[in-house]
């Protein structure tokens, strides 16, 4: 890419890091991140299946950072977020029908 744009790579580097705030291999894990979280939300696959989707070596390490930066793992979100569309969905209907 720094070739392409006519720069050493350690000069795009310095460049990215001055733009974003970040090193590039944060960023790109980060947006592999918000796709995997995408995914758990809108998806039924498996972890290990987002995990190599997004481009991690495994679930494991997936489960890692995913925790890492979002402080709880894949399948405590995906758990949280059906609970919360589960509510919603009730709440939309106009509460819990005691017959159910």
């Amino acid at each position: 890419m720094a070739e392409a744009v006519g720069t050493h790579p350690r000069q795009l580097h310095r460049e990215f890091v001055a733009n974003t705030q970040e090193p590039p291999a944060n960023c790109w894990r980060r947006l592999r991140l918000d796709h995997a979280r995408r995914l758990l939300v809108n998806t039924s696959q498996n972890i290990t299946t987002i995990a190599l989707a997004c481009g991690f070596s495994d679930a494991s390490h997936f489960i890692l950072w995913f925790r890492k930066q979002y402080g709880e793992t894949p399948y405590s979100f995906r758990k949280r977020r059906h609970e919360v569309e589960r509510l919603d969905w009730h709440d939309k209907r106009g509460g819990l029908d005691p017959k159910l």
